[in-house]
């Protein structure tokens, strides 16, 4: 009877816990175009955190477990969190953005394609207005110094509604194909936002595109 009293016991502590750990719908800040997603990520990531802390600090097998449980428990909420907001409140809107003068293309839109824990992905949709280029390592043979490439990169990062850099948005938007980039071609290009980004996005408000430089700086590339 004892037993049975304290796995009853148990399971109602577990029960609060999760209750307590859970969804806090109320308090999430809604983004004009990422709706709920980043205020749920930052959420669910903050209690993860907390309970990885507790587990690495734990000195028994037994409370290792208990809490391995809680964090198996805590991942399907996640998950199943930012699917059911997004079912009731897609990401359509496309996303404002400011480009850079002088360059071989123009970006007409900017729009969230999927979305899942841990992941914003992008695309671009681009219009080049010149061939994008690339070093020819056949000149030396007496051939144009530079060809149609079939690669590109556009960098960005996320502004907030007062005009602040948002903490780790900064990437590259990527396309690599076998076909030459070159004049009037119209192309999708990818990029994706991960979860060190996405929870610094509730204030999200703009796209602003940065050169190479700022992007190698940052990323602190040679």
């Amino acid at each position: 009877m004892k037993k049975a009293l304290k796995l009853v016991a148990g399971g109602f502590l577990l029960s609060l816990l999760f209750i307590q750990c859970g969804s806090n719908e109320s308090h999430r800040t809604i983004n004009e175009y990422l709706g709920a997603v980043p205020s749920i990520e930052k959420e669910y990531a903050v209690q993860w955190q907390e309970l990885e802390a507790k587990r690495r600090a734990t000195t028994t097998r037994e409370e290792s477990g208990r809490i391995r449980e809680q964090l198996e428990s805590l991942s399907a909420q996640w998950t199943e969190s930012i699917e059911n907001h997004l079912k009731e409140n897609p990401l359509t809107r496309p996303l404002p953005f400011q480009a850079m003068e002088a360059t071989p293309y123009t970006i007409n839109e900017i729009k969230v394609v999927d979305a899942t824990r841990g992941r914003i992905e992008l695309v671009l949709d681009v219009t080049l207005t010149d061939d994008i280029l690339e070093e020819n390592p056949f000149a030396w043979g007496g051939g144009p110094a530079y060809r149609p490439s079939t690669n590109m990169r556009i960098y960005f990062k996320a502004l907030d509604s007062q005009g602040n850099d948002i903490p780790h948005s900064l990437i590259s938007a990527t396309h690599t194909g076998r076909e030459p980039l070159t004049k009037d071609i119209n192309q999708k290009i990818n990029a994706t936002w991960s979860r060190e980004a996405i929870v610094n996005l509730e204030d999200f408000a703009s796209i602003v595109e940065v050169t190479e430089q700022e992007y190698k700086d940052a990323h602190k590339i040679l």
